[in-house]
């Protein structure tokens, strides 16, 4: 049930996002592989939460941002597919227990700053554990850091300066 349920979702992003298809029998196989890592012991998120992170961000674009498969030239393969959903379990782990937060919650900051500009897991990762270093010092605290941070982000947009960089320059100055 979940494995098909799985592999329908896939199917559908891979058609929104223009990514290259999986023959039936690869989206059955993969459904069928990250079922069978959510029954994993030992996970820090049931297998209920990770259908709901991996459905949120299928549907929100956070996966989008997952670059593990990208970076080492498994676009749109099935490979690529695991590496990126290993990494998105990863990063969304962080980022709960950096904020404090629920899946929930972590989420919807991973998907602001996709909208602000952050490309990848690992940049929109970046700037939340510095948000919550230059919160801490500056007394001000981690979620208002992050929107000075957004706010810095946004303010770059079109000028070709990454969203990294705009939020650097916000949130030192």
């Amino acid at each position: 049930k979940f494995a098909g349920s799985i592999s329908t979702d896939i199917e559908s992003y891979m058609q929104r996002s223009g990514g290259q298809r999986f023959t039936y029998q690869q989206a059955t196989n993969l459904g069928n592989t990250l079922q069978a890592r959510m029954y994993e012991p030992k996970q820090f998120f049931s297998r209920d939460k990770q259908m709901e992170i991996h459905k949120t961000a299928l549907s929100s674009g956070i996966m989008d941002m997952a670059g593990a498969g990208k970076s080492r030239g498994l676009k749109g393969t099935v490979e690529g597919y695991k590496r990126d959903f290993d990494e998105l379990m990863e990063t969304t782990k962080d980022v709960v227990k950096l904020l404090n937060t629920t899946v929930e919650g972590g989420l919807s900051v991973l998907k602001e700053l996709k909208g602000k500009g952050f490309s990848t897991l690992k940049s929109a990762q970046a700037q939340i554990i510095q948000a919550k270093a230059y919160g801490a010092v500056s007394g001000i605290g981690t979620q208002n850091m992050l929107q000075v941070g957004a706010a810095g982000a946004q303010a770059v947009q079109g000028t070709g300066l990454s969203a990294v960089t705009g939020a650097n320059m916000y949130q030192t100055s």
